[in-house]
């Protein structure tokens, strides 16, 4: 079986901690076989979280973060990213469930809120105005889009970096104003890396290796895996993928 891929798109596999080879989704398999699932888990996740923390937040020591759909493969890689590389000194973690929040804190952050509490979004101002000191988030990574557009023009702080990178609440706005974002100055960033040129994205899977490497050598950033799924079994971990069970990426295997 053969593979088309864009040589600078190719990367040996970082050599990861023997945390990373102790998860639970890891166990059935080959030493081997765990380094490729390791791998098949870096690529996407962690290309699209330094992108969108490093490259276009530019977070640095210091600052504030909120990263919604913190349970997804980009939630956890960029909590990860947050504390270990940017050094941000308070990461607030959205998502739906105890469970992922309880993890989301092991990964680094320092705050949860879990959306399906009945006081969402109102929970949100009021977290961010008690940790900040009523100053705001300095960076918010937003996949959501519409449904928090409020909320967050409530929780930017001046000068705030809004990286919007999905639309799963929603494109669409309806009798909002955008005012908020001028008196704040906020800088509304939007990003596709898959829409990125060939060169671009050489270069930035070169830079993020050669920045998380030591990283995934000691083992103080993991590649989550959720869960392995064969080939055949694809529509099931799509299900898995489509009713919010999974924490960190489900990975498809050829045999």
């Amino acid at each position: 079986e053969h593979v088309l891929a864009h040589l600078g798109h190719v990367v040996p596999i970082p050599k990861f901690s023997t945390k990373a080879h102790q998860q639970p989704a890891l166990s059935s398999f080959s030493s081997n076989d765990q380094d490729m699932l390791l791998g098949a888990a870096t690529m996407e996740a962690f290309t699209t979280s330094y992108q969108l923390l490093i490259k276009l937040a530019q977070l640095q020591p210091g600052q504030s973060v909120i990263i919604y759909a913190a349970g997804s493969s980009i939630g956890v890689t960029a909590i990860q990213i947050a504390k270990h590389v940017c050094q941000a000194s308070t990461i607030i973690a959205v998502a739906g469930s105890d469970h992922k929040l309880d993890f989301a804190t092991k990964l680094g952050a320092t705050h949860t809120i879990n959306y399906k509490n009945p006081d969402f979004p109102a929970n949100i101002v009021d977290l961010v105005n008690k940790v900040t000191n009523n100053q705001g988030v300095n960076v918010i990574l937003d996949p959501i889009c519409s449904t928090m557009y409020r909320t967050n023009c409530n929780i930017a702080a001046l000068d705030c970096k809004w990286i919007l990178f999905g639309t799963l609440g929603g494109h669409k706005l309806a009798n909002e104003s955008l005012a908020p974002l001028l008196s704040k100055r906020v800088q509304l960033i939007s990003s596709t890396l898959r829409s990125q040129s060939v060169e671009y994205k050489t270069l930035l899977i070169r830079d993020m290796i050669t920045r998380l490497k030591p990283h995934f050598e000691q083992g103080s950033i993991v590649p989550i895996l959720d869960s392995v799924f064969d080939m055949d079994q694809a529509e099931q971990a799509h299900q898995r993928m489509k009713n919010d069970e999974n924490l960190g990426k489900i990975v498809l295997k050829w045999h």
